[in-house]
């Protein structure tokens, strides 16, 4: 009857090492993208690597090309002549390194105070950009852009004198003698630019998301969870059959061995897969009014930020591994000894 007992003990303790070594390395998964999705070091240290904050200017401005090519506002005003590299230099003269970096560090805090459930919503302020658009700085950035274009000719002023009835923009470098009349033109237009751009701009809000957001922040809840399910099997594990110290470095080192290996065999995989569905979600589900450029940046930031989650799988199966490897090799130590002892 004992022996049918402990048959059947070490029976059961095989399927529950079996379920432990699956739930934590499902818990590897789960954790480790909780961890790094929601960590704002994550986001900071790609967008630094990335070079965010010198391709900003550029996503910037092929977003504003594409957003008022979509304007219906038949009005005319020079900013509709600008192209993506125009913006671009004009962004990088309005606003520093600096000031980009702290818009961007603004963004990702309110971005992680939505997702925490601190603010209903999610915005971005550009008031700072219509000031300094509007003001001398923005004139002054204006006109420093102007000379770095060929030289006007006499259509171009022309063309330049006669804009309020032609309704047509040139960009070139005007002699002395029109900057009279062009530079209070320029700022004319300029503060009419800055006023076709709103203060905020709300990128993500509750209501929108309905019951969804809330099904996600209580997936969060139990990603934080899961953790519990392996280390209560392994509990039990020990309670089957665990009863001499060789019994234990056993029963603990070859599941927690076999989970790590199989971690790493994960993360091998995964980076890949997640490469690939990372290209087809953007590209299916990339709204019309976004840019080509913004969603390279996007699928630059994403591949980095999956980057990092992947290695944290990898290392943190590099660990599980090297303590179960300890723990069966230290069993095979204990196991000879015993031996030894035995023919003694």
């Amino acid at each position: 009857m004992k022996k049918l007992l402990n048959g059947l003990a070490k029976f059961i303790a095989v399927i529950v090492a079996i379920l432990f070594v699956i739930s934590l390395v499902l818990t590897l998964f789960l954790y480790s993208l909780e961890k790094t999705a929601f960590d704002a070091g994550t986001y900071k240290e790609a967008l630094e690597n990335e070079d965010f904050y010198g391709r900003l200017p550029g996503v910037i401005g092929d977003q504003l090309v594409t957003t008022m090519g979509e304007d219906e506002n038949k009005q005319f005003n020079f900013s509709k002549y600008l192209k993506a590299e125009d913006w671009e230099y004009l962004i990088t003269a309005l606003i520093s390194p600096e000031e980009l970096q702290k818009l961007s560090e603004e963004t990702i805090d309110e971005t992680f105070a939505f997702l925490n459930g601190d603010s209903d919503v999610a915005r971005i302020s550009l008031r700072g950009f219509k000031e300094r658009l509007a003001s001398d700085r923005g004139a002054d950035a204006f006109l420093t852009f102007l000379e770095a274009q060929d030289p006007c000719t006499e259509e171009d002023l022309l063309a330049l004198e006669n804009y309020a009835n032609s309704k047509e923009m040139v960009f070139c470098n005007p002699p002395e003698r029109a900057m009279n009349f062009l530079e209070p033109f320029l700022r004319s237009q300029l503060r009419f630019a800055s006023e076709k751009i709103p203060d905020e701009n709300i990128f993500l809000r509750k209501k929108d998301l309905g019951s969804e957001f809330s099904e996600f922040q209580s997936l969060r809840v139990l990603i934080r969870l899961s953790p519990i399910i392996p280390v209560a099997l392994l509990f039990l594990l020990t309670l089957l059959v665990v009863r001499s110290l060789l019994s234990w470095l056993r029963w603990w080192g070859i599941p927690l061995l076999s989970a790590g290996g199989l971690g790493l065999i994960v993360s091998l995989v995964a980076g890949p897969i997640l490469q690939s569905r990372i290209s087809s979600a953007l590209l299916e589900r990339a709204a019309m009014g976004v840019s080509g450029i913004t969603l390279q940046l996007s699928h630059d930031l994403l591949s980095t930020i999956t980057s990092r989650f992947v290695g944290n799988i990898a290392l943190s199966s590099l660990v599980i591994t090297i303590f179960g490897l300890g723990l069966t090799l230290g069993g095979v130590f204990v196991k000879k000894s015993e031996e030894q002892q035995n023919r003694i």
